[in-house]
This record gives structure tokens, sequence and C-alpha cells, in this order.
């Protein structure tokens, strides 16, 4: 897009693309001053003033400004102002040639939104390739117990217990820079569990210059399932010493049923034993009175007994 003013900043021309850009007409825009298209903070600030007072010095000027159109839609230009001088050498008019960059603008600050975004809930830290760290926000500085001037420049493995530096794993992390939970420590020791990615940012020729590191802290998390994980292996130790009790009780049942069955059996035998002798006190008349006495209580310990085993083989079976 093209446009001319005069050097007050009047419009003297503009083409096709600048009028179709901003919604306007030539004629709505001839002899108007370029505090048309500015936005109600911009109009008589310092920054708009300096910018056309070096324009009329003849100094070259190239910005990006935010203005508004016709219709009140935001338009992004990027373009280079410069002085064109007359005969005497003086400035008579000024020459812009620009861009209209809304879109990428627009990219711009939704990109700028939700790095910002992240930046308020999320744990962020830059890293060198070498793993020293550039810049950290101050979620991650709070959540690891750093201040600032303590962290920058300090190394990633000084937020890792001393074991996970020594292992193969860590020796590989800044190789593979893989993505994962990681458990590190803060200041003070303690231990902090991080749901995190390492991000390795690229320059203009794709190559990797420094690594981005994005957290959230789930200690919280990783602690509840831990203690969730014990309930659970404290239940199934409980399930399996019940299970060992019910089969010790089955078992003890069955020996105390086969203790039963076989006084059963004696009882019925002595009772057997009895009645032959009651028989045998019967025949022998009076000299076997006596022993005919101690017969029936032998029988009647007999009946006792199978009775009282009866007893305990019905509470068995309950």
């Amino acid at each position: 897009m093209m446009a001319m003013f005069d050097v007050d900043g009047h419009f003297s021309w503009a083409n096709g693309h600048f009028l179709q850009s901003f919604d306007y007409r030539d004629a709505d825009l001839t002899g108007q001053s370029y505090r048309l298209l500015c936005p109600a903070d911009m109009v008589g600030s310092q920054d708009c003033y300096q910018f056309w007072q070096s324009l009329r010095q003849g100094q070259f000027q190239k910005a990006e400004w935010r203005l508004v159109a016709h219709n009140g839609r935001t338009v992004w230009i990027e373009g280079s102002f410069s002085p064109i001088l007359d005969d005497r050498g003086q400035v008579a008019q000024i020459l812009m040639i620009g861009t209209d960059v809304t879109e990428r603008c627009r990219r711009d600050g939704e990109a700028h939104g939700k790095l910002a975004a992240i930046d308020q809930s999320q744990a962020v830290v830059e890293f060198d390739l070498q793993g020293h760290v550039l810049a950290a926000n101050d979620i991650f500085l709070s959540l690891m117990g750093h201040d600032r001037q303590a962290a920058i420049g300090g190394h990633h493995s000084r937020f890792c217990s001393c074991d996970y530096v020594r292992s193969p794993a860590y020796a590989r992390l800044w190789s593979d820079l893989v993505a994962g939970r990681f458990q590190r420590q803060r200041a003070d020791g303690s231990p902090v569990w991080l749901q995190a990615t390492y991000t390795p940012i690229l320059d203009v020729d794709g190559a990797p210059y420094k690594v981005v590191k994005f957290a959230r802290d789930i200690t919280d998390q990783v602690q509840l399932e831990a203690e969730a994980a014990e309930r659970l292996d404290r239940a199934e130790r409980f399930r399996l010493i019940a299970e060992q009790r019910q089969s010790d009780m089955e078992a003890m049942l069955r020996d105390m049923e086969q203790i039963v069955d076989s006084i059963t059996v004696i009882a019925s035998q002595t009772n057997m034993l009895a009645l032959n002798a009651s028989i045998e006190a019967a025949r022998a008349g009076p000299a076997g009175r006596g022993f005919g006495i101690v017969a029936a209580e032998v029988k009647k310990l007999a009946e006792d007994t199978r009775s009282a085993t009866q007893s305990v083989r019905e509470m068995l079976r309950r």
C-alpha cells in the first residue's frame, strides 16, 4: 500500500490497496490529517509528535503502527516513511510505502496471550543446551524454593536428587529430551514431582539453541496415588491373611468332625458292651446284680457321650 502526505501529515493521495484496507474512498481521505486513522490513545501523543517532527527534518522513518479503519476495525501496518525534497532541498511531501500486517500481528498477539496464560498457570524454565538455566518464571522458582538470582546460571542437576544425577538415565536426558514424569527436589531437599515436557527451541537454520521446560506440580497427586497403592496393598495383605485363617478354620473343623466321628464309634461300641454285660448279669441272677449296676452306668455314660457328640456335630454343621 502507498500514500502521500504533506509536511503537516495531511493526505494528498492514497492508492487502491490503502483505501481498501482502511475502507475509505479517495475523496474521503484527501486533505484529511493522518490523525483520522489513529486510535484515541495515539492522537496527540509524544511519540506521534516526535515521529512527524523527524520526518519534517528530512529523517527517514520506519515503524509499525496500530491504526483504525473507517468501519472501526483495527489495522496494523508496517511501513517506511520517506521525506521527498523540493528543488530547494526542503521537505515537501512524505511518501509512505507499507504492508498490511494485521493478520500477523493478530497471530503474534494470540501466541503472546497463550504464552502469558502458560506463564501464569505452569512452571516454565529455559535451559541452554548444556543444561544451565537461562530464565525461569515465578511459579517455577516458588515451586523449587529458589530465588531468581540463585537459579539463573545454575545447572539443571541442582533440581534433581543425587541418585538420579548419577544414573545412566540422567546422562541420556540432554541427548534424548524425553517427556514424562520427573522427580525433582526443592532447595531444602524435599521431593517435588513434576509433569513436564522438555521442548527444544530451534533457530532460523533449524538447529536447537535452547530448551524450554513446561511443568506443573503433581506432588499431591503422586502422594495420593502412593497412599492409595499402600491402602490397596494393605487390603490385599489382610485378604490373604483372612483366606489363610479361613482355610485353617476349615481344616480344624474337619479334624474336629473326625474326632467326633471317632467318639461316636467308641460310644456305640461301649453301649453295645454295656448291653451285653446287662444280659450276662441277668443270666447270673443275684450274683450278677452288682455287675448289672455297673453295666447300667456304663450304658448311660455311652448314651450321654453319643448325645454330646451329636450336639457337637450339629454345631459344626451350622
